[in-house]
């Protein structure tokens, strides 16, 4: 009998360590059962806010409709245009701006395309990816592809090339 009350007080016990665990409220499951929803991706905002960002005035940057050859973006580093495709998807327009940013930064800094090529050579690409990278960029082709084939992503000579481009004001 003993061992029957000792159940029966232990079940009771348990039960009501279960009732305080037990939210009081139906919201209060509903909430934590449902996960809240990504925000949409707005195209326009990215656009506007990485430009911003950047510092740049938005008539230099260009929405381009039609072919681009494949590329998402291009920077026409001697004269400080860049065009951005919208068939770019949302989640990557903010990482093909930063991209070519850092080149125009390349073209600033070294006089234009010829200077720039001059400097970074066959890196032109992989220093701005490192760039936009550093900026935040989450697509960051040329460093994804250097990654996969062993290398390290950015190199440290990379990578203070892009910090001195981030930097670099043509006002100093």
């Amino acid at each position: 009998m003993r061992r029957f009350l000792g159940a029966i007080i232990a079940a009771n016990v348990l039960a009501a360590v279960l009732v305080l665990l037990i939210p009081t409220e139906v919201g209060e499951v509903t909430a934590a059962a449902t996960p809240t929803p990504p925000t949409p991706c707005d195209w326009d905002a990215e656009w506007s806010a990485t430009i911003a960002e950047l510092g740049e005035d938005p008539l230099n940057f260009v929405r381009q409709t039609g072919d681009m050859d494949g590329l998402k973006g291009r920077a026409y580093l001697d004269t400080g245009v860049v065009t951005i495709s919208t068939a770019t998807t949302c989640e990557m327009v903010s990482s093909v701006i930063r991209h070519e940013w850092v080149h125009l930064q390349q073209g600033r800094m070294h006089g234009g395309l010829r200077g720039a090529w001059r400097v970074y050579g066959d890196r032109l690409e992989i220093v701005a990816d490192c760039g936009s990278w550093l900026l935040g960029s989450q697509h960051t082709p040329y460093r994804q592809r250097a990654l996969e084939a062993g290398q390290p992503g950015c190199s440290p000579r990379d990578l203070a090339e892009a910090r001195r481009l981030i930097t670099f004001s043509a006002d100093d």
